[in-house]
């Protein structure tokens, strides 16, 4: 045993967009088994990735659940625009993090994320950020090699979501624009 109550593996749930395929497919897994839950976008699916799809669409238990046996949960935001796959979100334009972020801190499970600023704003270095495929991979590598590590940055990205007062910030956000 490694220490910690959860299983050595990454979990993904979300959409298939063709952005995350190439994104995923480049990374180096390492130790840890990369198990994937969503929808695939693509009618041409990556043979190494489908090995790692568990399902299609599951419901909030069933994704509490996995997340909460899981070693790691894996953040990544999709970089097409929801009604056009073609049109691309501009790099800063999007402050908020997805629901996910929120899911895996309630079921204190350690989380990595690409780059949103309420992630930062929020979560502050509990929540580690990559950028490519060598840095997710190295990010789960210390993670599944270091038990602990991650079981306490999980413990700190559940407080941190705890103690998030949504009124107050939003409310100072629109204090902001008006």
């Amino acid at each position: 045993t490694n220490g910690s109550t959860r299983d050595d593996n990454v979990i993904f749930v979300g959409t298939m967009y063709p952005s995350r395929e190439q994104f995923f497919k480049r990374v180096n897994w390492g130790p840890a088994k990369f198990d994937m839950y969503g929808l695939w976008s693509s009618k041409r699916k990556n043979a190494r990735l489908r090995r790692n799809l568990r399902g299609q669409v599951i419901e909030n238990d069933q994704v509490a659940e996995l997340y909460r046996r899981a070693g790691v949960g894996l953040s990544l935001h999709r970089t097409q625009r929801f009604v056009d796959i073609g049109a691309v979100i501009d790099d800063g334009e999007a402050y908020s993090a997805g629901p996910r972020t929120w899911e895996l801190a309630a079921c204190a499970t350690f989380q990595v994320s690409d780059y949103r600023r309420e992630i930062a704003d929020v979560f502050g270095d509990t929540v580690p950020f990559y950028q490519t495929p060598g840095e997710l991979s190295a990010i789960v590598r210390r993670a599944i090699n270091d038990p602990v590590w991650r079981d306490e940055q999980a413990a700190r990205q559940r407080e941190c979501a705890q103690a998030f007062d949504c009124k107050t910030t939003f409310g100072h956000m629109l204090e902001a624009l008006t």
